[in-house]
């Protein structure tokens, strides 16, 4: 039988008041503790474990830069989904404008082009995301398909796995090492379509995980979804994304996976059958959003609307509901070592910068600061390989080293 396990937040308020009388806040209390209860274990730290001398950081240059504006289309890239590097040193690169996966010698210098739009074998809808497979392996996810097809770094099609049509709506998680694939609905969309109530809301998603051909394994959970504001025009229901809204955060490790809530800083980390195995806990920080960050992120969205729908645009902002507060973090990516990196905030279409690493036991580390419009893609043991977009929205692939004194 197919069982979902709903996640709430306030099952975790026993094991919070554990951690608590175990250490008290204040100067004396340890840096880091864990405790376990009920086989969930809590990690919490107080503060970094890196000074200045242990701090982790990005070099200035990049070792690699694979993109141009101008020439070789095979050079040009136009929503990149995803990217990976290869034990060999070869980059394979998902594009979503081309629907090609590409691969890159370790100069930066083209090896084999793959993909074009369509629904055959080998073609693509709407590439959603690209990871390793293992070996020389990839796969690509296609969320208009519902299809996971699998690559050699040669471009050869080796295997094709389509999804059933239940859960709807998902989007792309991760690969657990068992070459099963974990996914997540987008939204609660039939919850919403129901909907009498108008103002913030926050519908459960369904998290599920299939096996390697396509078979759906489990439900692994429902988590907290996309926040939205629901408002009525012309006589219906219609919603659109909160400002400043949450979702939840997301992550394959291992056989781990980890989801967050985005409304403080704490992390659960759940096995591959949805059983709670742990929390990471850092400090919060003050996510009380100001007037004035709220009406720069208004003045935003009316200027990139056309200006002929600006005033409304402007009227609808000033009308709907406003979370009180941000989101905690944003984006979670599992590094080659088993660390976790979850990055701060940013309103779009801004990129996070600052990167907060736990290692696997929990322990927060530090903070790592990224290049500007820099978006990590894989992070590896000494480096990491992402997509920067410059001021034109030009796509280049980057490959920076990581230095760890």
């Amino acid at each position: 039988m197919i069982m979902c396990h709903t996640y709430r937040h306030a099952t975790t308020l026993l094991f919070w008041i554990s951690v608590a009388t175990a250490c008290t806040a204040g100067s004396d209390s340890p840096p880091f503790i864990t405790h376990d209860s009920s086989g969930v274990t809590i990690a919490e730290s107080r503060e970094p474990a890196w000074d200045t001398q242990t701090q982790w950081r990005v070099a200035e240059d990049p070792q690699l830069e694979i993109g141009v504006l101008q020439g070789d289309r095979a050079y040009q890239f136009d929503q990149i989904a995803g990217a990976v590097r290869l034990a060999d040193g070869r980059i394979v690169v998902a594009d979503g404008a081309s629907s090609q996966i590409r691969t890159f010698d370790t100069h930066g210098r083209l090896l084999s082009v793959t993909g074009r739009r369509g629904g055959g074998p080998g073609e693509f809808e709407i590439i959603a995301s690209l990871g390793a497979a293992g070996g020389d392996t990839v796969w690509v996810y296609d969320f208009s398909l519902r299809r996971v097809s699998f690559f050699t770094a040669t471009g050869d099609l080796v295997g094709v796995a389509s999804l059933g049509h239940e859960p709807p709506t998902l989007g792309t998680v991760g690969r657990l090492d068992d070459g099963s694939f974990v996914l997540a609905q987008l939204w609660g969309a039939s919850r919403t379509a129901e909907t009498t109530t108008l103002g913030l809301r926050r519908d459960p998603v369904v998290y599920a995980r299939f096996s390697s051909r396509g078979e759906l394994i489990d439900t692994i959970g429902q988590f907290p979804g996309l926040e939205i504001n629901v408002t009525e025009e012309n006589g219906r229901n219609v919603m659109g994304s909160a400002l400043f809204g949450r979702s939840s955060s997301h992550a394959t490790l291992g056989q781990s996976i980890f989801v967050g809530d985005q409304v403080d800083f704490e992390i659960g980390r759940y096995s591959a059958s949805g059983e709670l195995r742990g929390l990471i806990r850092l400090p919060t920080a003050d996510l009380r959003i100001s007037p004035q960050e709220l009406e720069a992120l208004k003045e935003r969205q009316v200027e990139a609307a056309p200006s002929h729908q600006r005033a409304s645009r402007r009227a609808y902002l000033d009308a709907v509901d406003v979370p009180e507060t941000r989101p905690a973090y944003q984006n979670l990516l599992p590094d080659a070592l088993g660390n976790l990196w979850a990055s701060e905030y940013a309103r779009p279409p801004d990129v996070p910068a600052a990167w907060t690493v736990v290692d696997p036991q929990g322990r927060w580390l530090g903070t790592v600061t990224v290049p500007p419009r820099f978006r990590p893609y894989q992070i590896g043991d000494s480096w990491i390989l992402g997509v920067v977009q410059d001021e034109l929205d030009v796509e280049r692939l980057r490959l920076y080293e990581l230095i760890k004194p």
